[in-house]
């Protein structure tokens, strides 16, 4: 009987010896295959947690002022999504990648909505400073010409600071945001966007433009209307 129970105890060592051993063996062998999956599937997580913690942490809820928070974000959520592409892992779905893309595309309302806004305030501005340099007087034409032309300089440079500062920097940073937005009003509005500041420069200088300007800009307010209606 005892030897018995050695026999038996010496087989349940044996097998767990061995199946340690086939263990630490697996480990040491992993496949190159196996090996870029692991890293890739480590690195994929850790992104997805990066872009999580941006939007969970560290948005103010002011659109314009989180807009490159959410550009970061969005960065780092396309960088997660390369990952298993980069890797040359094919048949791979991210739920979690998914969930944070739909968050992320939620605010694609707020950028549509706020580009439209800036753009007409551009506008404004644009036919205020023209307003402003047609209502200087005109100067004796004996030598002040020189001066009128250095007030009309310094008006127009403070007007391009001023513009820049209001409109144009926020309205860069969103049309960087939309990108990849679906459907023809954001390919509208990144167009408008990028064109801003030629389609401004002729509504100085040509009034049947101006009035294209103006129709085009209501235009876009009718297909978003459209677009985000319930």
């Amino acid at each position: 009987m005892r030897l018995f129970f050695s026999a038996s105890l010496n087989s349940i060592l044996f097998v767990l010896l061995t199946t340690l051993i086939v263990a630490c063996s697996d480990t040491n062998e992993l496949s190159e295959s196996e090996r870029r999956y692991n890293a890739a599937v480590t690195l994929h997580a850790e992104r997805i947690e990066e872009t999580r913690a941006l939007l969970d942490e560290k948005l103010t809820g002011q659109f314009l002022s989180d807009i490159n928070t959410l550009i970061y974000a969005k960065e780092k959520l396309d960088s997660a999504k390369s990952v298993f592409i980069d890797a040359k892992i094919v048949g791979i779905t991210s739920p979690d990648a998914q969930a944070l893309e739909l968050r992320l595309k939620q605010f694609e309302k707020q950028a549509a909505k706020s580009s439209l806004s800036l753009l007409r305030a551009a506008l404004e501005k644009t036919l205020n400073f023209q307003s402003s340099v047609h209502d200087m007087p005109l100067a004796p034409v004996s030598g002040a010409s020189l001066e009128s032309n250095s007030m009309i300089e310094y008006m127009g440079k403070k007007f391009n600071t001023s513009l820049d500062e209001c409109c144009l920097k926020d309205l860069k940073d969103i049309e960087v945001f939309m990108r990849g937005a679906e459907g023809e009003l954001f390919y509208a509005l990144r167009k408008r966007i990028l064109n801003v500041e030629n389609d401004l420069t002729r509504v100085l200088s040509d009034d049947d433009y101006r009035s294209d300007y103006k129709k085009r800009l209501t235009q876009l307010e009718n297909d978003m209307d459209v677009y985000f209606q319930p």
